[in-house]
């Protein structure tokens, strides 16, 4: 699937006040762009947005530059060597968010294991990471032996600028785009009830709810 379908079907939904080539296609590029990335960070299709890498660690070294160059944030790290996981500083730095605290909702933070809460400083085996630099996996306290760590990462979604442009969601997605992109296009327009309907349903195809 291309750009150019999403375009071709949201210039028929919007009785062609846009058209699907020339200086409207390219505003609907932008719109087809910004909906194919929010799906590929939020929808159920997220999963084909996700990857793993593999470090290993060395006696006396907390920094591993991770082998990969698209790295938007890491979901987890799975100590395989002693079967468990990581978990990253903030746990430890500030255990509970800003956002929870101005929302007055600690209580959520019961939902963390106690083993996770408490800052093992007094451990030679890592218990948190932290990423720097987009790029460098940290780890504390500092290894002192050999490890091995799988790394699952979300990755960066590269930007469709062309018509011809591959999209990396599956054909079976296409009704989530073209009603994500047909809200867009819709609000451009001034019809802001239209707007208001397409982005309702376009979240609603993104968690897979039954229409």
């Amino acid at each position: 699937m291309t750009v150019q379908t999403i375009v071709n079907k949201v210039s028929q939904d919007v009785r062609s006040a846009l058209s699907s080539t020339g200086t409207e296609a390219t505003i609907l590029i932008d719109y087809v762009d910004r909906v194919h990335k929010d799906a590929l960070h939020f929808s159920l299709y997220s999963w084909m947005n996700q990857a793993e890498t593999h470090v290993t660690t060395v006696d006396g070294t907390p920094n591993y530059n991770l082998p990969v160059a698209d790295i938007r944030r890491i979901l987890h790290v799975y100590d395989r060597s002693r079967e468990r996981f990581l978990a990253p500083i903030e746990v430890a730095s500030q255990p509970v968010s800003l956002s929870m605290a101005a929302g007055g909702n600690a209580s959520e933070f019961s939902i963390i294991p106690p083993s996770i809460k408490r800052i093992k400083s007094q451990t030679c085996l890592p218990e948190y990471y932290d990423m720097v630099l987009g790029y460098v996996l940290h780890l504390y306290p500092t290894p002192k032996q050999m490890l091995l760590l799988d790394v699952h990462y979300e990755k960066q979604v590269a930007t469709l600028a062309a018509l011809g442009d591959a999209l990396v969601l599956p054909d079976d997605a296409t009704d989530i785009l073209a009603a994500g992109v047909n809200a867009l296009a819709n609000l451009f327009l001034g019809r802001n009830e239209q707007a208001a309907a397409w982005a309702q349903l376009y979240e609603k195809l993104k968690k897979g709810e039954a229409i």
